[in-house]
């Protein structure tokens, strides 16, 4: 039996806002865990989600599940069969800049230690969690925001004046299948199916906030945003 999870509402403030969330909740106040060495150096932070676990990177998000019913299964003794099977797929901000800069914010009192193995060079002590992630310049006059809103976990692209969201092209590398349907976003793996609700986006002017059409383009794999209406670029 397939699980669907969804994970990312995404918005679009210009300053122009792109906000992309999922209807999946993390529970987490504190979703981002920090890498001090226990996790591969490329690795910025890792997000557990129920069956599984999201790795962020410079312009880069890993996810990997697992099948849930069958670890229930396993655990409920209903078969004998102790294998689960596991899925793993990319999400690919195409074309970013190298010179991104990643900062986290809002840091937990409580921290964690790894001392995994005997390589007391791999161990991590006093690893916080993080209510924020930051990426600047991911694109120039582009920067990706990333933080939990009521259980979810959400992002935003922020346009600032002058610059073009049509430079944010994300590509799915992994998926089984991948098509909008209502706006939404729907992602499938051989273990669980993702929705990414529709993108909500909203402009800044002289003050006022204004809700901007913007909805999910996709072409094959690669997912990119359209605003059928325009916006103000100034």
């Amino acid at each position: 039996m397939l699980q669907t999870n969804s994970f990312f509402k995404k918005q679009l403030t210009l300053f122009l806002l792109l906000s992309v969330q999922s209807l999946f909740a993390t529970d987490f106040v504190f979703p981002f865990i920090e890498n001090k060495g226990q996790m591969p150096d490329n690795i910025q932070v890792k997000v557990n989600l129920p069956g599984g676990a999201l790795f962020v990177e410079n312009g880069l998000f890993t996810y990997h599940f697992y099948n849930q019913q069958k670890l229930v299964d396993i655990h409920n003794l209903r078969t004998h069969d102790r294998s689960i099977k596991t899925h793993a797929f990319q999400v690919i901000f195409k074309n970013t800049n190298t010179n991104i800069e990643t900062s986290l914010k809002n840091k937990s009192e409580f921290f964690e230690n790894y001392f995994i193995g005997k390589d007391k060079n791999k161990w991590a002590e006093n690893v916080h969690h993080y209510q924020t992630l930051v990426q600047q310049n991911i694109y120039n006059g582009i920067d990706l925001k990333m933080y939990s809103f009521e259980g979810n976990l959400k992002y935003d692209l922020i346009v600032n004046a002058n610059s073009n969201p049509k430079k944010v092209k994300l590509s799915y590398k992994g998926v089984d299948n991948i098509f909008i349907k209502n706006g939404n976003l729907y992602v499938q793996t051989s273990v669980n199916t993702i929705t990414e609700q529709k993108p909500f986006a909203y402009q800044m002017i002289d003050g006022e906030k204004k809700e901007i059409v913007c909805n999910y383009k996709l072409k094959g794999k690669m997912l990119s945003f359209e605003f059928p209406n325009g916006y103000n670029k100034n």
